[in-house]
């Protein structure tokens, strides 16, 4: 256990309600995993605001029936919304606990919602997850960590790259294009080519996601302690982007380089996105509605977001 952060020993310690669920799974026959945010900050010593929910996150073999059978009798609450997607809901103490299926969803064409499938194993679940930073997981009651798409050494190299190729994983839900620059911009990631030129050629499947979903993740995105990186992510031009990768590998450049801010539309003088993004990071989030009006009107890599918001 000591080779964990120390971020993560409150939730490994034998007496945790997370240790407790994980016994009741393993001793009914099934597995248990520590899944999500709690694991991928605890590696980068991230302290969550004040006002960010810090859930705790576990994933199992277990359908979401049998896992509701079991928690009853042990959860002080146990709420069942997410019931229909795999994800039961509970509480013990003051602790607050999500527990999901292993997954293999995909989204259909014409469709806003998942279609969940289950999968028996936690290599399959993982791979199905957004970026190989989110794809670790910490088996429970002795911990160990599986990592099988190399998401620490990722997180090391300040990489962004998705567990299967980002085509497949942006298909199975196109918020993750989104997602993209908040993960960018609150943990320093690069992106890599693959990911790049996926969200380039799919940003049109934004158009199948509700708009709430993208309102509520360019509210993430906005609320890290500097999201220009991420702002310029979405509004530099896709030909640029590319252009830049294609001329290290001197390869043809397809033109000159038009900068990010001649991207607004009708919306005032182009260099007030430059200068709105630049100086984002000294802005309460309540004085960022303008900048999300401009990248709405903008033509940005994620085109299909005006429509979908607006």
């Amino acid at each position: 256990m000591s080779a964990f952060p120390p971020r993560l020993q409150p939730l490994l310690d034998d007496s945790s309600a997370a240790q407790q669920l994980a016994r009741l799974l393993t001793d009914a026959g099934h597995e248990c995993y520590l899944v999500g945010g709690r694991v991928r900050d605890a590696f980068v010593d991230r302290v969550p605001r004040d006002d960010e929910a810090v859930d705790v996150d576990v994933t199992t073999d277990a359908r979401p029936d049998v896992v509701e059978r079991l928690v009853r009798r042990w959860a002080d609450a146990v709420w069942l919304q997410g019931q229909r997607f795999g994800t039961v809901g509970c509480r013990k103490g003051d602790v607050v606990i999500e527990i999901t299926t292993f997954r293999a969803e995909v989204y259909r064409p014409d469709s806003r919602k998942p279609e969940v499938s289950y999968s028996d194993d936690i290599e399959t679940d993982l791979s199905r997850r957004d970026f190989t930073v989110n794809a670790m997981a910490v088996r429970l009651p002795d911990p160990v960590l599986v990592d099988p798409h190399g998401g620490l050494v990722d997180l090391a190299a300040k990489r962004l790259r998705t567990p299967l190729a980002p085509e497949v994983s942006f298909l199975d839900d196109p918020l993750r294009m989104l997602r993209a620059a908040r993960f960018v911009a609150q943990f320093g990631l690069t992106p890599d080519d693959a990911l790049t030129a996926a969200v380039v050629e799919l940003r049109h499947r934004l158009e199948i996601v509700s708009a709430e979903r993208i309102r509520d993740e360019l509210s993430k995105l906005l609320l890290v302690d500097d999201p220009s990186a991420g702002l310029w992510f979405l509004a530099e031009p896709a030909e640029q982007r590319v252009a830049d990768r294609a001329a290290h590998q001197r390869q043809v450049v397809a033109g000159p380089r038009e900068p990010a801010a001649q991207l607004v539309g009708h919306r005032g003088h182009p260099h007030q996105l430059h200068h709105r993004i630049l100086s984002c990071p000294r802005q309460p989030p309540v004085q960022t509605r303008w900048l999300i009006d401009c990248l709405i009107q903008a033509r940005t890599r994620l085109g299909t977001c005006g429509s979908a918001v607006g």
